[in-house]
């Protein structure tokens, strides 16, 4: 069974309450050399997957595409189109502590530490979806990722060079935590790569993509 036949089957299992425990063993014979590549050869592998693919494709590699717990309905990952266009504007490398604020499965920390060796953690408010991506970064064997079991507004976020959030939070509790950031000190300077933002020490350094713009902040 190939990749979009794959995806196909996964959908129709998840609309049908059925377990995709077969579709994950199909997945982990195809990519077992695969899960091995790191920096530009997976960027490589990434590219050359069709677009309409790729986010499958990844979840797969990383083993998170056929999870073994039941996921929250609300549960919406970033594509990753956006993250690669979010790490290269940040110019992601070693160097960098990447926070993912509501990290779900793990997909953007792991792809962080496996794309560019960053240092990288998810906070993360669900503990099922902590769990789940806790156990994939072991299996890769990624040893500059953690996960915290958190909710944003409490968790630790001094180490940040580049935070990332997707759909973690809007109204008063993104208020809240945008104030957070903006008192924070960092030992660097601190990217954001987040939904579009008007806040005033937040400044544009790249192309917005989709959802996603990308701030410096002036702190």
């Amino acid at each position: 069974m190939n990749l979009r036949d794959r995806a196909f089957a996964c959908g129709l299992a998840r609309l049908r309450g059925e377990p995709e425990d077969h579709l994950r063993q199909l997945a982990a014979r195809e990519h077992a050399s695969a899960r091995a590549l790191r920096g530009e050869p997976l960027r490589r592998a990434i590219e050359e997957v069709p677009a309409d693919l790729r986010d499958h494709f990844l979840e797969e590699l990383l083993d998170i595409a056929y999870p073994p717990e039941p996921l929250t309905a609300d549960y919406v990952p970033a594509h990753t189109t956006e993250i690669l266009h979010a790490f290269d504007s940040v110019g992601l490398g070693p160097d960098d502590t990447l926070i993912d604020v509501g990290s779900g499965l793990g997909k953007v920390v792991m792809l962080a530490a496996m794309l560019a060796g960053s240092r990288a953690r998810g906070i993360e408010i669900d503990p099922t979806l902590v769990r789940i991506a806790e156990r994939a970064a072991l299996a890769l064997g990624l040893e500059r990722v953690s996960f915290e079991l958190s909710d944003a507004q409490g968790a630790d976020l001094g180490d940040a060079t580049v935070l990332f959030f997707y759909l973690s939070f809007s109204g008063q509790a993104l208020g809240r935590f945008l104030e957070r950031v903006r008192t924070l000190r960092p030992a660097r300077r601190l990217r954001v790569c987040a939904p579009p933002l008007d806040e005033p020490w937040l400044r544009p350094i790249a192309a917005p993509m989709s959802w996603l713009s990308i701030y410096e902040a002036e702190i």
